[in-house]
């Protein structure tokens, strides 16, 4: 993550670089752990670098460790410049980041609007409770990723059997028995909140 980061800040830091390289400085870089993220000149991978004269933090949100090395300049003034940059860095590492944030989360938003474009889609077109039972299963598998989801219908409005049980789907392929969901769907009742279990479904009994 924090590779791409930088390499998103490529364009600003070389610009830093060339300053300093143009006022006298050797060698300017971000390191960490004793290993070069980016530096300029661009040294080989087998080049060994010379000792930094000065290294500043870079302190960001996170536990990583940053550094920020200049070769070949010294003095009061020179560290004041280097200790600015370093935060001007880090500062610019944190927007990169909560950009990465933001963009995330409204594509999450981007599928979850989706989903519910195409169950709105799916409940004017299906012409029976069941076909729209089965394409909210199948929504919500997709939209959260897991391998499967199940929806149930009870009561009055699942009068479409005829011996009054919940009309119950499952995407993308049966995985409970119908005791298992309902088992499930009476503990959640009793709850009255979400279940959370590790139990095997696949090879335990009903989950009442």
């Amino acid at each position: 993550m924090l590779d791409f980061v930088l390499d998103s800040l490529k364009p600003q830091l070389a610009v830093l670089a060339e300053a300093w390289l143009t006022s006298g400085a050797t060698a300017y870089g971000i390191w960490q752990d004793g290993r070069p993220l980016a530096q300029w000149p661009i040294r080989s991978s087998g080049s060994a670098a010379s000792p930094p004269a000065l290294v500043m933090p870079i302190h960001t949100d996170d536990a990583t460790s940053l550094e920020l090395r200049v070769v070949g300049a010294e003095g009061a003034a020179v560290q004041g410049r280097l200790k600015g940059e370093a935060a001007l860095i880090a500062d610019l590492i944190r927007r990169e980041d909560e950009l990465e944030d933001v963009t995330t989360r409204l594509i999450e938003t981007q599928d979850q609007l989706l989903a519910l474009y195409d169950l709105t889609h799916a409940a004017r077109s299906h012409l029976s409770i069941q076909d729209t039972l089965n394409s909210l299963a199948r929504e919500s598998s997709r939209l959260l990723r897991t391998d499967g989801a199940f929806a149930l219908l009870a009561g009055a409005a699942s009068g479409a059997m005829p011996d009054g049980a919940p009309l119950v789907a499952q995407q993308p392929l049966p995985c409970l028995s119908s005791e298992q969901i309902l088992g499930l769907f009476s503990r959640m009742q009793t709850d009255q909140q979400e279940l959370l279990t590790n139990v095997d479904l696949e090879t335990t009994g009903a989950a009442g």
